[in-house]
């Protein structure tokens, strides 16, 4: 019997549940060397991209979500990602996502008809109608061809522009009016 055996990286396991441990150990379920090494790299590859999705998740800022709830979303809108637009399975996960949204909701705030930000932060993140300027950024800059020196001018110009407001305010002593420029850019 084959198994997997991973060192989950050191910048992962703070973002994992209390008591993950330090490695990924699971068996393949297979006595073939040859059918392990198959689930191997399909299981290595499932476990990377969790993994850098927790990192993104890590990354991006939110005003009302707590971790888990960014992390769901993002995992939401990556699965909903993997649908053509007009297959039953989209339709299924779109309403899955709403559902998630409205117990967000309804956990938010006391009226069922009152606004809530923090759900409505969710569903755009999870339907990924909500892009962040740094994702966006960084597709435009692997879709074009510039010179090396222009491309990594756009990239510190777009990276200090994709920078939370918090940071703006850390940086910059700004007025009102600033600060909301800033928002909209972030």
């Amino acid at each position: 019997m084959y198994w997997l055996k991973r060192h989950i990286p050191a910048d992962i396991q703070p973002l994992l549940p209390p008591g993950s441990g330090n490695w990924v150990q699971e068996s393949l379920r297979t006595s073939s060397d040859k059918e392990a090494r198959r689930r191997r790299d399909i299981r290595l590859t499932e476990l990377n991209a969790q993994w850098e999705a927790l990192r993104r998740a890590n990354n991006i800022p939110t005003q009302y979500l707590t971790p888990a709830e960014l992390q769901e979303a993002i995992r939401l809108r990556e699965e909903l990602k993997t649908y053509p637009l007009d297959s039953v399975k989209r339709g299924e996960m779109l309403g899955l996502i709403q559902d998630r949204t409205q117990d967000i909701h309804l956990d938010d705030v006391d009226e069922p008809w009152t606004p809530s930000d923090k759900s409505g932060e969710f569903f755009g993140i999870a339907t990924g109608e909500t892009v962040f300027l740094k994702d966006a950024a960084e597709e435009f800059l692997a879709n074009t061809r510039l010179k090396p020196s222009t491309r990594s001018l756009y990239k510190t110009v777009l990276g200090q522009a994709a920078e939370p407001p918090r940071d703006c305010r850390r940086h910059f002593r700004l007025s009102h009016a600033a600060m909301a420029a800033c928002s909209i850019m972030a």
